[in-house]
């Protein structure tokens, strides 16, 4: 048994990913050579959440930014202090 087989949220990424794939190869049958023939996918991926980070520190003011760029805060922490 591999990680993937034991790891709830890595299967769920798994059927994600497959559901979405699936849907996407239906409606672009060309989309298939990208797949085959793409092979840094995890970098994409890599470079796809730093612009989704970037996109959120952009609605910050520039106080909080600088803030940031300097360590004095960690939106990583003021997160876990929130509540859900």
């Amino acid at each position: 048994m591999n990680d993937l087989d034991s790891d709830p949220i890595k299967l769920e990424a798994k059927s994600q990913l497959t559901d979405f794939l699936d849907g996407y190869i239906k409606h672009h049958p060309c989309g298939m050579d990208l797949l085959l023939l793409y092979l840094d996918w995890s970098d994409a991926a890599a470079l796809l959440l730093k612009l989704r980070a970037i996109e959120l520190l952009d609605r910050l003011p520039v106080t909080a930014l600088h803030a940031i760029a300097s360590g004095h805060i960690c939106p990583t922490d003021t997160a876990c202090g929130l509540t859900r």
